[in-house]
Parts: C-alpha cells; sequence; structure tokens
C-alpha cells in the first residue's frame, strides 16, 4: 500500500508542471506621439522552471475596434525568451477618440501552461499639437544699408513641441521686391538694401506641420535702422504771392533739404511758358525770380514749381510752391499789429481780431499764416480770417505742445499789398486726463507680520498727463481693506494686526482739476505679502478667527495583518491587494533545507503519510491525503484539463486566504525545521513560518 501511495504522488508531482512566469509583473505605461508610424514599446520576458520553450501573444486589446487596435504586435527578441511589442502604424493614430490602449500580453510553455497573472501594457497617445509662434510683431534690422543680397533680415522662430517638420509661407506686404523667406523660416535680402530708401518693412507669415492646420498669418513689421534716407525737403508745399515790382534775384521761398548724401534738385513748372521768369538757387535751397514778372499777362498770373532732390539711390518725395503774381497798387493795414487771445485746449476757433484799411475801392483781402510757432496747428479760412486748429491742440503729455503760440497774420489785397498783425494766444490746460497707475496691480512683499499699527510699509504712485494748471495734477490717493489704509500722499499704513497672508487693497488716485472737474483713476489692486515673524519677535495679537469644525473621529483598528498583505488603515475591515507574486513574499520565514536541493514542502508530505500509516491510519484516510495534495483545489482541476482558472475572489482579501498555487513552493529539512526571521513579527512578538499549500504564515 505504501508503494502504491507513493507512485501516487509521483504521479501527481509529474502531472503538476512549472507554470511559466513573466519576469517583470505588473503595469508597464508606454507613450507614443499622435504623429509617429511606428515604436518600440516594450521587452517582455517569460520564463519557466522546467526550462520548457515560451510563447508570449497578445491576449486582447483594449478597445478592441480602436482607430489603431491592429497597430500592435509581438515578434521575438534576440535575447532569451524575450518578445519585443511594437508599434507599426495601419491605420491614423486619433488621440481625440482613444487616447490610450490596453495591451494583454499571455505566456504560454511547450507543455500548454499559461502564465499567471498576464503581462498588461498601457499604450498612452500623445496629442500632436500645431506649431507655435511667438507674439513678437516688431523686430529690428541694424546697418541696414550695408546688408548684402542672401544677408539675414529677421528669423521667424516657429517652434513645435512635437518637433514636427515646419514649412513657412511669407508674404511681403511693403517692398517685396527687397525680401525673400528661405525654408527654414529666415527673412533674408533679396538684393542690396542700400538702394531701399525706407526705415521699416511689413510682413506676414504662416507656420505648419505635417498634421495640424497651418497656424497664422502672423503679421510682422521690421524697424529698418541705418537704411538709406531719402532726401527730405522742408519749408515748400506753400503759395506765395509776388508783386510784380519784385527784383531779379528776389528769393520767392527758401527750402531745406536733408540727407547724408550731397543731393541733387531739380524742379518743374507748370505752365512751362512761367519757366523764363523762376529758377533754382545758386545753392539749390531756393526759388529766385529769373526775369522781370508782367501783372498783365494772365497766364503766368499763377505759377506752380515742384521741387525733386535725389542722392543717386533715393529720391525725395515732390514739393511745391504756388505762386501769384500780384498788381502793385495802394498798401493795405492790418490793426492793431499785435493782438492777445486766450484759449482752452482742445479745438480752437477764433474770429479775426484785426480791421482792414484798405484805400483801394472794391478790394480783396486774402488771409495766411505766414509765421506759426504752432508749425502748422493752426489754420487761417483765407476770405475770412477765422483761425482755426488743424487738430485738437493738446499741451499736457506726451505732446507738450506750448502753451504759448504766436501767429503772424497777413492780409492780402488783390493788388499784392499786405499787411500783417502778430497773434499770441494763450492756451490754458484743461482736466482731461484721469490718473493712471503703472499696472492694474501693484505688490508690496515681505510685509513682517510683526509690523506695528501705523507703520507705513509701502507707497504707490499714479502720473497724470496734465499739467500743474490749477491742479490738474496734483494726486491724492485712497483705499482700505481693514488690516491697511492708503492714505492721501500714497503711503500704506497698517490699521490692524497682521497674520502671515496676502491682502489685496483697492487703489484709487484722484486729481485736483477744476475745469471740467476733477478725474479718478480706475480702481488698480495692491497686494501686500504679510510673511511670519522673524525668529525671536513677538507678532502682535492676530485678529480672531473662526475654527473650522472637525468631523468624527474613528475609532477601533483593523484585522491584524502579517507580511506584506495590505495595509488597513484603523477603523477599516477590508484592504486590497495586488496580484499574487510568483515568489514567497518578504517578511515571511523561509524554510530551507541545505541538504536536499529541488526537494519542495510537497515532497516532505510524504514523512506525513508515512508517520499515517505507522501510526495506523487508515486505508481511506490515506487515499483522501493523496487526492487532497495532488488536487488541492478546483482551480488545478481546471488547469490539468487545459482550461483558465476560475476567478476567486476570496484571494484579493488577503495572503493567508491565498491559494498555494499562487506562490512558490518552499523547502524543508527532514532533519528539522531550519527558522529564519524575516524581520516582521507579528504583533505578538512571534515569528511566522510560511506554509505555501495552506497560503498562510504559521505562528511559532
Amino acid at each position: 500500500m505504501l508503494l502504491v501511495v507513493i507512485l501516487t504522488l509521483f504521479a501527481c508531482d509529474q502531472i503538476r508542471a512549472a507554470v511559466p512566469t513573466f519576469t517583470n509583473n505588473g503595469l508597464k505605461v508606454v507613450t507614443i506621439n499622435e504623429y509617429q508610424s511606428s515604436k518600440k514599446l516594450a521587452d517582455v520576458q517569460c520564463t519557466d522552471s522546467d526550462n520548457d520553450d515560451t510563447t508570449i501573444s497578445i491576449e486582447s486589446v483594449v478597445p478592441p475596434n480602436g482607430p489603431c487596435s491592429n497597430c500592435f504586435s509581438v515578434i521575438p527578441s534576440s535575447l532569451h525568451k524575450t518578445y519585443t511589442l511594437e508599434f507599426s502604424l495601419q491605420s491614423n493614430l486619433d488621440y481625440k477618440t482613444t487616447p490610450k490602449y490596453e495591451i494583454m500580453l499571455d505566456c504560454t510553455d511547450s507543455s500548454g501552461e499559461k502564465a499567471a497573472p498576464q503581462f498588461k501594457v498601457e499604450v498612452r497617445v500623445i496629442p500632436n499639437t500645431p506649431p507655435y509662434l511667438p507674439t513678437t510683431p516688431v523686430g529690428f534690422l541694424n546697418d541696414t544699408k550695408a546688408k548684402k543680397r542672401g544677408d539675414a533680415v529677421f528669423d521667424v522662430k516657429c517652434t513645435d513641441a512635437n518637433s514636427d517638420p515646419l514649412t513657412y509661407t511669407f508674404r511681403a506686404l511693403s517692398h517685396a521686391e527687397y525680401f525673400s523667406m528661405d525654408a527654414s523660416g529666415v527673412v533674408r535680402a533679396a538684393q542690396d538694401l542700400n538702394t531701399l530708401c525706407q526705415e521699416d518693412f511689413d510682413f506676414e507669415v504662416t507656420c505648419k506641420d505635417p498634421t495640424n492646420p497651418a497656424v497664422g498669418p502672423f503679421n510682422k513689421h521690421i524697424q529698418l535702422n541705418g537704411a538709406n534716407q531719402q532726401p527730405s525737403i522742408s519749408g515748400l508745399n506753400v503759395m506765395k504771392t509776388v508783386p510784380e515790382d519784385k527784383p531779379i534775384g528776389y528769393a520767392v521761398v527758401n527750402f531745406t533739404v536733408a540727407d547724408d548724401d550731397p543731393p541733387n534738385c531739380q524742379i518743374g513748372v507748370v505752365p512751362s511758358v512761367s519757366l523764363q521768369y523762376f529758377e533754382l538757387g545758386a545753392d539749390e535751397t531756393s526759388i529766385i525770380v529769373k526775369h522781370t514778372l508782367d501783372y498783365e499777362r494772365s497766364d503766368t498770373r499763377t505759377t506752380t514749381i515742384s521741387v525733386v532732390c535725389t542722392d543717386t539711390f533715393c529720391t525725395s518725395l515732390s514739393a511745391t510752391v504756388t505762386i501769384s503774381i500780384s498788381d502793385t497798387n495802394d498798401p493795405i493795414e492790418l490793426s492793431p499789429s499785435r493782438v492777445y487771445v486766450t484759449e482752452e485746449e482742445g479745438s480752437i476757433a477764433i474770429a479775426p481780431q484785426w480791421t482792414v484799411t484798405d484805400q483801394d475801392q472794391g478790394d480783396s483781402v486774402t488771409y495766411s499764416i505766414v509765421n506759426d510757432t504752432s508749425v502748422g496747428y493752426f489754420v487761417i479760412d483765407a476770405s475770412t480770417g477765422r483761425i482755426t486748429t488743424t487738430q485738437v491742440y493738446d499741451v499736457d503729455a506726451p505732446a507738450y505742445r506750448n502753451t504759448t503760440v504766436i501767429l503772424e497774420i497777413q492780409g492780402r489785397d488783390r493788388g499784392g499789398s499786405s499787411s500783417t498783425t502778430t497773434m499770441t494766444i494763450n492756451i490754458n490746460d484743461i482736466n482731461d486726463n484721469a490718473p493712471t497707475f503703472a499696472g492694474s496691480q501693484l505688490t508690496i512683499k515681505d510685509v513682517s507680520a510683526c509690523t506695528a499699527i501705523g507703520t507705513t510699509v509701502g507707497n504707490i504712485t499714479a502720473t497724470d498727463a496734465d499739467t500743474a494748471f490749477q491742479g490738474n495734477n496734483a494726486l491724492r490717493y485712497s483705499g482700505s481693506n481693514g488690516q491697511f489704509t492708503i492714505v492721501s500722499d500714497g503711503n500704506i499704513i497698517v490699521t490692524s494686526a497682521l497674520t502671515p497672508n496676502v491682502y489685496k487693497i483697492v487703489a484709487t488716485a484722484t486729481d485736483a482739476g477744476q475745469v471740467p472737474s476733477s478725474r479718478s483713476s480706475s480702481p488698480t489692486d495692491v497686494s501686500v505679502i504679510v510673511v511670519a515673524c522673524a525668529p525671536g519677535v513677538t507678532a502682535p495679537p492676530a485678529p480672531a478667527t473662526t475654527t473650522p469644525g472637525t468631523g468624527p473621529t474613528v475609532t477601533g483598528t483593523g484585522p491584524t495583518v502579517t507580511g506584506t498583505g495590505p495595509t488597513v488603515a484603523p477603523g477599516s475591515t477590508t484592504g486590497t491587494v495586488a496580484s499574487a507574486p510568483s515568489v514567497v513574499p518578504p517578511g515571511w520565514v523561509n524554510l530551507t533545507d541545505p541538504n536536499v536541493a529541488g526537494e519542495t514542502l510537497e515532497h516532505n508530505f510524504n514523512w506525513i503519510i508515512a508517520g499515517a500509516i505507522l501510526g495506523g491510519v487508515a486505508v481511506l484516510a490515506t487515499v483522501a491525503m493523496v487526492i487532497k495534495v495532488c488536487y488541492p483545489s478546483r482551480d488545478n482541476a481546471r488547469k490539468m484539463r487545459g482550461e483558465n482558472p476560475r476567478p476567486r475572489n476570496d484571494r484579493a482579501r488577503h495572503p493567508h486566504n491565498r491559494h498555494p498555487d499562487d506562490y512558490q513552493r518552499n523547502e524543508i529539512s527532514p532533519s528539522g525545521i531550519s527558522y529564519h526571521n524575516m524581520g516582521r513579527p507579528t504583533q505578538q512578538g512571534k515569528i511566522q513560518v510560511y506554509d505555501p499549500w495552506k497560503g498562510r504564515g504559521l505562528p511559532y
């Protein structure tokens, strides 16, 4: 009978072949960019203690019907019993519809045994983002005149977070013949820039990667410093009346030409017959009378002369002077010779402040401003003498126009007699600007919580573009939040005890203007950052605060857990346990047999059975023991039939409930048990002996 039992046990041992295991159990997380076409995702190794050949395959892909669920494959690696999980694009990766895939790998040995648990790989799709162009609308190019064809002018610098190749489109909005863009996004000179007579140019650009729509267009303005300047003519674009009795050589008008290079000027005359009466002066800065003028010749009474200057590369804009020849007659007089008026800034209109005396009956007077200290901000109605501003006249910042303007007004009759009067206009500032702060939020840092009440911790300042006239830019400040008060001079004063915090004060600045009224700034947030007191410094009493309530206290303790079981929080009776490892968990006592290599605890049950027989255990009890050893659970029976083990909910509760198949068998010496304390005693101070068949530790 003993022989039968021994043979039966041996047969059972042969039936229970070793199960293959993955070298690295658990979850493997990898990422793949949405635009990638292929990638090696992971190397996976599966071994078998019986040295059987193993095969790794894809068990499932979740979601099974994703746009790229068929893009994953497992191929053998050159490493022993190692396979590589690879991605190869079969259809588009689409982050919006499927941001991740879960791939379950299975390992089967040549005996048909499958690894438990399976190996899970989570593939996360990283979305492809479009390129980005920094929003710097203004650029600068220095020493423009020295740039040659092909020199870099400006680098657009589109960036792409996915390192995609980028393509650019470029369109010059001005001076297109001078600029182009290369494939890398660098704007270059299309020809030498010494012939470019402008101080700036504009263009627009778009950027595109292979996946996303193009971004843009982005408008760029490039300031061309050191460019070749076109000659600039000043002093023309005026009308001149010249009496017919003016001598030859009389300068009708003088003008100036500004240019870095010596200019060459020419004139054009309309009508052309007037060319006999006028010419450029010898210094090319004036137009003079060339021949005796004749009022009686009607076709030359009015002449328009245009002046154009060039410096070889750049040509000036045309400037004109219109010359009217007048008949000689009795002089007229404007009186008084000096006029004083006071106006307020803005749109100014002044009725004539003089009278005209003319001896010629039926004569008419034409008015003009012959001298203007405002440099063109005032014009005069030629027939009525009404003086108005060409635009709103503002004496505040940033214009800072003069508060006193002197105009020399000329009246001229049809015969050419003229008279002038000088008008002095005193212009008063009005309160038309509100105070402003430098930013929408101001910050006072590092104020100690120990700062005493009444202490000044900072100051705020606003600006007012108005002048000091009638207090238009005299400011007072206000604002308070309980802990701080902003007084009229802008100082921030502590008004109550402080605690470390960030306090916000809404600040306002108001000016003392009178006409039309005072004005206030927009409210501005002031943040005061209060920090803890320095070591050894006692803080003033803190303001009363409300202490938050506390929830109910949870008492009691969870069950005692030994080994590497789940962590149970106080008051809890449940925990979660990860999948069972394929080796003895840390914390258990390892029972080893130094004399019998390869023996397992299962083999040593032969001693138990022999003792049972010698003790008079019935044959029926012996058969029952054999059945228990060979088929300890329904799961093993399902394994022997080639089926997957049924789920066991109780295995996830606690290591004590785990089945022996979940752990590697430990060894025991036939001559006695060797105890090894792994350093994790139970709460009673006992060590644990791990029994792989019962799946729990036994206290000793």
